[in-house]
């Protein structure tokens, strides 16, 4: 809100939020506002053109991506390959 020049203006960007919750859902326009924080996005254009595209779960620059180990009866590990 500090960065409008009026008050009545940083309303209309706060109602324009709220629309966004109403159509995407209040745990996607979360996610959003998390990332568009994270990058220093700033602004409802922002948020709704990253919602509209489904980016709002894609991992930050320099985020890891974690890859979850597969536990598997099939699964053959290192010793298996080891010669004796």
């Amino acid at each position: 809100m500090d960065k409008k020049r009026y008050d009545e203006q940083a309303f209309r960007t706060l109602r324009g939020v709220q629309s966004l919750n109403t159509a995407y859902g209040p745990e996607r326009l979360e996610a959003a506002c998390k990332r568009a924080n994270a990058l220093g996005m700033v602004g409802r254009r922002y948020l709704e053109s990253m919602l509209k595209h489904k980016l709002e779960s894609d991992p930050l620059p320099g985020e890891e991506h974690q890859v979850v180990p597969l536990h598997h009866a099939n699964l053959r590990g290192s010793e298996y390959y080891q010669s004796t």
